[in-house]
């Protein structure tokens, strides 16, 4: 909230904090809370007691004693055991800079009872029971001195549960929101005054032109945004941004305050207070229902548990015992079910054909942009072949794409279950893409087309006998789809990936990161997906934190997409994923997606559907669901699947 914002600014000047070691004692202080006298609120009552022997000269700022700035002074939690929000500034002391004012003294037996008001603190989202608790360490200077050469106390508080209205427990935030607040005092020097009116008019006219644009109905980018066009929620947003114009606004009679010289006299004390990040941020992307957000937690990148994307052993799946395959079947189902990320293993892949096609990817990106804009995706009637640098943005809320991308759709003349181009029904061949526009443009690279082919139909191969599989993990006979992939959607992307700049890298903290590929799900079945050795594939947990998924020698990564989430009525999870190269080497990846044919048609798997429930979703026909999928992307220009 701004009144924070502008409570630090104006009272806490940004200077060096130092630690301080103390020693500490157990006991001597008793803390009592109580409940208040206004119901529904989040304000207690805090009783602090000298029960020792000797005086205690107390910190107060920074501590439970301090009821000027805006800390945290106690522990919320809701009735799920978890800490409501802290939205207050965080303050660090240089301790050898403190006056005597900043001490309470408290003489043995004596109390001093202080109101803390929660809700100006803490971020209540719903009303319901919490239970509040202080509990911390003050540290303890010699009697009129600020010396700390005494232990510290420690003190820990009673519990108190209350039953707090989500709407009076924040009704200051609310109300303070609503009118001009920000009070600019006297004592200001010319370029200090100058500065701050430029920088609150700066804030006033952003707001108030942002809320113009949420009051324009024909505004794209509001809808683009927010994901609706609903004239409730631009009017709510145009109010909440004319309000955030209020509190740019300058004023004599605000209640928050703004100072260019020290008013209560903290940078004497040399305090420096931060404003907490939130745990969490918002992420944007694409669906066939609509945006879809995610919380993200604000935690550094970290390898991937074995739990979290296992290793599973396939060469079962390709025994004549039916047992053996179910074994395999019931891996994939608990994998699908909760990371929807697994890694296969003796898969009958020969590492020839991943070196050969890896090599001549190699080849094929290394040449001048010329030779390789002669397979131009433009120029295809399908969308086939080269992607240049800067033309893809598969998630518009994140950053262009650093890459470059080589990508082919199914081609039945390549595919040895097809004896016949020709005798292809036409409800099927109708919706084949069949041209030899981007094998032409690549010609001069003589083993590209071989090896590549190759690849993918090691990788066809594969995405049969794993299909089948996937039969089998939803209780169904193996066969149960064979007839929806005779001429699959079955597509190749050959993806290069430049090392991102050391100034791109640079941001990873702030949630600006550049990116490879933006944050994504992939649309059909699944993808089965060979990686270099370089890295840089990660996977969005379901707990909201990005996770690597590292190369591992021998191994195909595969991930649950969309339309196989849809027809197994959200059973099986399609996991987003995103790439960031930031090894300082260029990168391949060669995700190889796999769907029943776009004449196919699905609708909810009867096993996916518990008693007394009914599906989540109409079926939908397979080229419906892709064109549904293709124009919900946020992209630069007309892309097909891509994938880490």
């Amino acid at each position: 909230m701004f009144w924070q914002i502008f409570s630090a600014l104006a009272a806490l000047a940004a200077v060096d904090a130092h630690g301080l070691q103390l020693n500490k004692r157990s006991s001597g202080l008793d803390v009592t809370l109580a409940a208040p006298l206004t119901y529904g609120s989040a304000e207690v009552v805090a009783t602090i007691k000298n029960a020792g022997n000797t005086d205690l000269n107390l910190l107060k700022v920074g501590t439970i004693l301090d009821s000027n700035l805006p800390v945290q002074r106690l522990i919320v939690l809701d009735d799920a055991g978890s800490q409501v929000p802290f939205i207050g500034i965080e303050p660090s002391l240089r301790y050898n800079a403190l006056k005597l004012g900043h001490f309470q003294h408290l003489a043995a037996g004596e109390s001093v009872t202080v109101n803390i008001d929660a809700g100006k603190v803490h971020r209540f989202d719903k009303s319901g029971t919490f239970s509040f608790t202080a509990e911390g360490v003050i540290p303890v200077a010699l009697t009129s001195s600020t010396d700390f050469s005494e232990p510290a106390v420690a003190f820990k508080s009673n519990t108190v549960t209350l039953e707090v209205n989500a709407n009076t427990a924040s009704v200051s935030l609310i109300t303070s929101a609503l009118g001009e607040r920000t009070n600019l005092q006297p004592g200001c020097n010319e370029t200090t005054l100058e500065v701050s009116v430029k920088a609150l008019a700066n804030c006033q006219n952003l707001a108030l032109a942002a809320a113009a644009d949420a009051s324009d109905s024909s505004s794209k980018r509001f809808v683009e945004y927010f994901g609706t066009n609903s004239s409730d929620t631009r009017n709510i947003v145009a109010t909440r941004l004319r309000n955030v114009a209020q509190e740019c606004s300058t004023t004599d009679s605000g209640v928050s305050r703004f100072f260019c010289y020290d008013y209560y006299g903290w940078s004497l004390m040399s305090v420096e207070a931060t404003i907490p990040e939130p745990e969490t941020t918002v992420l944007r992307f694409a669906s066939g229902n609509g945006p879809v957000t995610r919380r993200i937690l604000r935690k550094p990148l970290r390898d991937a548990l074995p739990t979290e994307i296992p290793i599973i052993d396939i060469s079962p799946s390709f025994s004549e015992d039916i047992d053996d395959r179910k074994g395999v079947a019931q891996q994939i189902r608990k994998a699908a079910t909760t990371s929807g990320f697994f890694y296969i293993i003796n898969h009958g892949i020969d590492s020839s054909i991943t070196d050969s096609a890896h090599e001549a990817c190699l080849h094929y990106f290394r040449q001048d942009e010329e030779d390789k804009m002669r397979s131009w995706v433009g120029k295809s009637r399908y969308f086939n072949g080269y992607k240049p640098p800067g033309s893809q943005r598969i998630n518009k809320s994140e950053s262009i794409d650093v890459r470059e991308t080589f990508s082919w759709t199914y081609d039945p003349r390549h595919d040895p279950d097809v004896d016949d181009v020709v005798s292809i029904p036409e409800d099927a061949r109708r919706f084949l893409r069949i041209e030899d526009f981007h094998w032409e443009g690549a010609s001069n690279q003589p083993n590209f087309q071989n090896s590549i082919i190759r690849y993918w139909q090691s990788c066809l191969k594969l995405a049969r006998v794993l299909v089948r599989a996937f039969a089998l993990s939803l209780d169904l006979p193996e066969e149960h789809f064979d007839a929806k992939f005779k001429y699959p959607d079955a597509a190749l992307a050959l993806n290069y990936y430049p090392p991102l700049s050391k100034t791109s890298q640079a941001t990873l903290s702030n949630g600006d990161a550049q990116v490879s590929i933006g944050s994504h799900t992939d649309f059909q079945l699944f993808t089965i997906l060979w990686q270099d050795a370089v890295g840089g594939l990660q996977v969005l947990n379901r707990q909201g934190q990005w996770i690597r998924a590292a190369p591992l020698p021998g191994t195909f990564v595969v991930n649950i997409a969309d339309y196989l989430q849809r027809i197994t009525n959200d059973l099986y999870v399609s996991t987003v994923h995103r790439a960031q190269n930031l090894s300082g080497q260029e990168r391949i990846s060669m995700p190889f997606f796999f769907g029943f044919g776009l004449h196919e048609s699905c609708g909810v798997v009867e096993t996916c559907v518990k008693d007394g429930e009914k599906p989540k979703y109409e079926e939908i026909g397979c080229e419906a669901w892709v064109q549904r999928r293709a124009k919900a992307m946020h992209r630069v220009e007309s892309d097909g699947e891509a994938d880490a």
